[in-house]
Parts: C-alpha cells; structure tokens; sequence
C-alpha cells in the first residue's frame, strides 16, 4: 500500500494552509516558547530571502490571535508547553503586516504604497464605528 506523497510548500505562507493541506514543515514552534521566555523589547527577525521570515511570522499570529484553530498546532513542539499554550495561545488580538508588497521607485512613492497597504489591513480587520 502507498501512502499518499505530501506537497512542498513552495510559496506557501500561509501556516493555517500548510497545516491544513498536511504540507511538509519543519517544525519551528518552538520559537514561541524561545520569545516568550527570552524575549527583549523589541524582536528582530533576520533570514535571507524566501528562508520563511513570512511564515514565521504568520505562525506566531495564528498561535497569539484571538479565534484561530488551537488544533493547527497540534503534535508540534509548541503543545509540549501546556503552561505557554494556556496562558497564550489565542488570547490576542493580532495586527499583522507584512511590507513585503510594498513598492515604490523612491521614498514617497514607498511611502504612499505602505499607507495604501496600512489602511487596507486595518478596514480588513477592525470596523468602524460611528460615534
């Protein structure tokens, strides 16, 4: 009997997809235990490009955010941390932007897409309220 062949996630950014499609992945969940242990005021993330800074990042959102699926996580190294997951795991709500897209030939043309962008997430993700 042959098991089924998983997919490459080439280009996949997304970890509630990856999960979702059984996707190869290397487990890096332990960088949340790592974070929230050894954290500093502010955290920088540096990888080469396409090394999955993205992902990462779309990780720790979906195990912080507020109504995300805690099962994602499942079997990862992550849930071996039951004091972390209950403490943290989606208790949050999560503003996530990625710059990635951002473009532009000079600094106010840069500038305008990030904005663009800016606003984009935030009626994506919060109504307005009229007072």
């Amino acid at each position: 009997m042959r098991s089924e062949r998983k997919m490459l996630p080439i280009g996949v950014e997304n970890f509630e997809k990856l999960r979702r499609n059984n996707m190869y992945y290397v487990d890096k969940t332990e960088i949340i235990a790592d974070l929230l242990r050894n954290h500093g005021d502010a955290n920088l993330f540096t990888r080469p490009r396409r090394f999955g800074k993205t992902l990462t990042m779309d990780t720790l959102k979906t195990f912080f955010e507020v109504g995300q699926d805690a099962s994602l996580f499942e079997g990862l190294a992550i849930s071996r941390h039951s004091d972390i997951c209950e403490k943290y795991q989606n208790k949050y709500p999560v503003v996530f932007l990625s710059l990635k897209g951002a473009a532009g030939m000079n600094y106010p043309d840069a500038l305008k897409s990030i904005s663009k962008y800016g606003v984009t997430c935030y009626k994506k993700r919060c109504k307005i309220v009229k007072a």
